[in-house]
């Protein structure tokens, strides 16, 4: 397997071209931690999910220099179909994952603009 050097040209800082988040999309945010909290489920995750960490390669990406943090995968599912500008439900079907806990999680990336 060969990979490029190159970030995976789709993943973007969004951040840099939205406007801060509004106090609605922040309160939505924080009920939704509220409700995701309780229920985590401890899986070993990415974290890091930049532009930077993400490279092309065959058949597909791969994701380097993770951070390797405990958390829901749903939480680097939605940080990584925002930053695509895809949807969540392509990928939570193939990994067999909550499709209603990554579009929270998509939600609170969203606000807190990762």
């Amino acid at each position: 397997m060969s990979c490029s050097s190159q970030p995976f040209p789709s993943l973007q800082p969004l951040w840099l071209h939205s406007p801060p988040s509004s106090e609605a999309e922040r309160r939505t945010a924080s009920w939704l931690l509220e409700q995701l909290a309780p229920n985590e489920r401890s899986s070993l995750c990415h974290g890091d999910l930049s532009a930077g960490n993400v490279l092309l390669g065959e058949p597909g990406f791969r994701l380097i220099d993770p951070r390797a943090v405990s958390g829901d995968l749903e939480y680097d599912v939605a940080v990584v179909t925002w930053k695509s500008g895809r949807t969540v439900n392509d990928l939570v079907a193939r990994l067999e994952l909550d499709l209603e806990r990554a579009e929270a999680w998509r939600s609170v990336a969203v606000a807190a603009r990762v």
